[in-house]
């Protein structure tokens, strides 16, 4: 990047700041919405949860103003600012975010099947976490279900909707139901995974006590 670019860049992201948008060119809003939610994103990879959230929080009128509901950059901010609440405790707060984008993911023209299982599992993680195991597990179902058929049933991230289900299974004392799922991804895991990997090992612990 030159010094002029660079310079360049600086500029939009001060006017998007100061709430200047009309100013620019719509190709310019756009990268500075993205220069900035990288930004916020860094803050949320160092933990530095109270940090994201303000961040994410100033960024998301702009998005909803200048970019499509359903454009990519504005359902990440939303994500993203869903995950800083939660990683903060804000449980309630983080579900009722996570419920909003869900909302856009799923009446978008062309809905994005990776990030409506990202976010429903997501989703479900807040209702477990509030012990809504209920509807944790149906949440948890759907992404189950949905990623055996996009992803394959040896996919790591199959195998961990597997385990999520099944430990709603398990809080709401269905153990038969929930060995039914633990006995198909463990040996799975053992395989794929090896003995050792930490899912492996989760999904062992969870099957030993059903």
């Amino acid at each position: 990047m030159t010094h002029l670019s660079r310079l360049h860049r600086v500029l939009m992201i001060a006017l998007l700041s100061a709430g200047h948008a009309a100013m620019m060119p719509a190709q310019d809003v756009k990268a500075a919405l993205t220069a900035q939610t990288a930004e916020a994103d860094t803050l949320l990879q160092q933990r530095k949860f109270a940090e994201a959230e303000k961040a994410y929080r100033v960024l998301l009128p702009q998005a909803q103003k200048d970019l499509p509901p359903e454009s990519p950059l504005n359902m990440r901010i939303r994500n993203n600012l869903a995950v800083a609440l939660s990683s903060q405790g804000k449980i309630s707060e983080a579900e009722a975010a996570h419920r909003a984008t869900l909302v856009l993911l799923e009446k978008a023209a062309k809905p994005d099947k990776t990030a409506i299982q990202v976010c429903k599992n997501n989703l479900g993680e807040c209702l477990f976490a509030q012990r809504k195991y209920a509807e944790a597990e149906k949440v948890h179902r759907e992404v189950y279900v949905d990623r055996q058929t996009t992803l394959g049933k040896e996919n790591r991230e199959t195998l961990v909707s597997g385990y999520n289900l099944a430990n709603c299974l398990y809080q709401l004392r269905r153990r038969d139901d929930a060995r039914a799922i633990t006995r198909v991804i463990t040996p799975i895991a053992k395989r794929t995974l090896g003995p050792t990997h930490n899912y492996t090992v989760l999904f062992e612990k969870l099957d030993a006590k059903l």
